[in-house]
């Protein structure tokens, strides 16, 4: 769905998640079904002293589907395009995917 021949994700907490051709990196540390993911998440522009920054996604059904509220927290200062890769590179793709 992120259209990304590269993309690896597992179900497992601790497991770890790709994205990007490993540009995107990090480990599951909460999973609920149908309701949370919380994930640990660093590009190759942290620095290895740079500490992880922490992503939660929250679904929540509606009407007409299901919204998503997405939390993106200890980014580094190097890290100036988050807001526009999300759309970028997953929720427009994520919107291509749902529509077919």
């Amino acid at each position: 769905m992120t259209e990304s021949d590269s993309a690896q994700c597992s179900h497992t907490i601790g497991a770890e998640h790709k994205a990007h051709v490993g540009y995107i990196r990090g480990k599951n540390l909460e999973l609920v079904p149908n309701e949370k993911i919380v994930q640990t998440w660093r590009s190759l522009s942290f620095k290895d002293s740079d500490e992880d920054s922490l992503l939660t996604v929250i679904l929540k059904p509606i009407k007409e589907g299901t919204e998503i509220t997405l939390i993106h927290n200890n980014l580094t200062d190097s890290e100036t395009d988050v807001e526009k890769g999300w759309f970028t590179h997953y929720f427009e793709p994520m919107n291509r995917y749902f529509k077919k």
